[in-house]
């Protein structure tokens, strides 16, 4: 078994793929939960005068280590069929709660850096990067080269190696709207195919 943060440098894609393993029963929130325990209760040496944001970065910090270290079967993320960052999904809402923070959603460890190790999910038909997939610094797109199944792709932020969207075979929806990408030559393509391109 590898742990998820072997698997999923990258803290937002991590807790992205923990949630779809919520969605499809392969991981129950008491796991989640059994993680994080006790990481509520401490203070990390800071005082009253302290800022209360300094805590919830240091229990942060340390959580998604712990969700890191939890060992994922690559059976089971063959399972995953979607992916989004809804501020709403199960995933945010039991962290938040189990270290006892409450950030609104506006710290960057939720959001998606990079999409290393994506193609271990073979079966992922749907990929939305609105929400916490957005981000100030460029994605690089070419981890998703040749995915087999990924059929319907929201794109958001700014986004590189958008060549590689050609590569997509199953690929029948794009949403490009929320997103800028260094080659827009490839819409053209991607219209040529046949694929349904959105603003």
């Amino acid at each position: 078994m590898t742990t998820a943060k072997e698997w999923f440098d990258d803290n937002g894609l991590m807790l992205a793929v923990l949630n779809g393993l919520m969605l499809n029963g392969v991981l129950s929130e008491s796991d989640c939960r059994a993680r994080l325990a006790r990481i509520a209760n401490q203070n990390y040496g800071l005082g009253p005068d302290d800022e209360p944001i300094e805590i919830e970065r240091k229990r942060a910090k340390e959580g998604l280590a712990r969700l890191g270290e939890m060992e994922l079967n690559k059976t089971a993320l063959q399972t995953i069929e979607s992916l989004d960052f809804d501020g709403g999904n199960e995933i945010y809402m039991t962290f938040e709660d189990a270290i006892d923070i409450d950030t609104g959603g506006e710290e960057d460890w939720y959001c998606l850096k990079a999409l290393t190790n994506i193609g271990l999910l073979t079966a992922l038909r749907s990929l939305d990067l609105d929400g916490y997939g957005y981000r100030e610094t460029s994605l690089d797109l070419t981890p998703l080269a040749a995915h087999p199944a990924l059929t319907e792709l929201v794109l958001s932020g700014r986004c590189i190696s958008a060549d590689t969207l050609d590569s997509l075979p199953a690929l029948k929806t794009l949403s490009v709207g929320l997103a800028k990408i260094d080659t827009p030559a490839v819409l053209k393509q991607l219209t040529e195919r046949g694929i349904k391109v959105r603003d």
